[in-house]
């Protein structure tokens, strides 16, 4: 691996995996669903912002924002809320340990919905090995009955299956566009997706407001 490479996944680690303490903070206080629609939220404003600071604009309504819907729910909405709500019942590490299964799923969704990513033998030990991994992750909760701790272990593994679906989607179906024009579409789409839910079934305007160390996570886990 060329240094430059490992200097990037680095950056890339720092960033991302701080985000699974900081919805583990959240989760205290603010209900899973609210949560993951601040995220989105305050993501899309963010993004659109440097948009229009770059010059560049969202695309004009149309079929495309079909499929930034699609990438709204499976790459945003619906893992953020799964890593939410799993969060309340599992350990952080434990999530972004589970969350790290999801190149296995992508890979197998790839083998099938792909006609240039086929199994090859490097690749099926290697996902022999990382199911394996996975089990083992499930095991010790299973010794212990079907409790809130599986269901939250579950709930982080299906986000990894739910950013899978996204992967191999966004290789299919989306066109070319500008950096940052895509992952905005598809943030304005993930907060159409959750702010309705959210308003009708936590009702966050009737809430407590937070204490800092959880509004402090919830803007530290927009930009993760």
């Amino acid at each position: 691996m060329r240094l430059s490479a490992l200097f990037w996944l680095t950056v890339l680690a720092l960033l991302w995996g701080p985000a699974y303490l900081f919805m583990k903070v959240a989760v205290q206080e603010v209900p899973p669903l609210t949560v993951a629609a601040t995220r989105v939220g305050l993501g899309a404003l963010l993004l659109y912002i440097i948009l229009k600071l770059q010059g560049y604009s969202l695309p004009k309504f149309g079929p495309v924002w079909g499929r930034f819907a699609m990438m709204g729910l499976t790459a945003n909405a619906l893992p953020f809320f799964l890593l939410s709500w799993g969060q309340q019942y599992v350990d952080s590490a434990l999530a972004a340990i589970s969350v790290g299964a999801s190149p296995l799923f992508t890979m197998l969704l790839a083998h099938f919905f792909t006609t240039d990513d086929r199994f090859s033998i490097s690749k099926m030990m290697g996902m022999v090995v990382g199911f394996g991994g996975l089990v083992a992750l499930f095991v010790p909760t299973l010794f212990e009955g079907v409790g809130a701790s599986l269901w939250g272990l579950a709930a982080t593994t299906g986000a990894g299956v739910s950013y899978g679906i996204a992967f191999v989607y966004a290789r299919q179906r989306l066109p070319q566009l500008p950096p940052l024009v895509g992952p905005a579409a598809q943030l304005v789409m993930a907060s159409v997706w959750l702010l309705p839910i959210t308003l009708v079934v936590d009702q966050p305007y009737t809430l407590p407001a937070p204490s800092w160390p959880v509004i402090a996570s919830l803007l530290l886990v927009t930009v993760c």
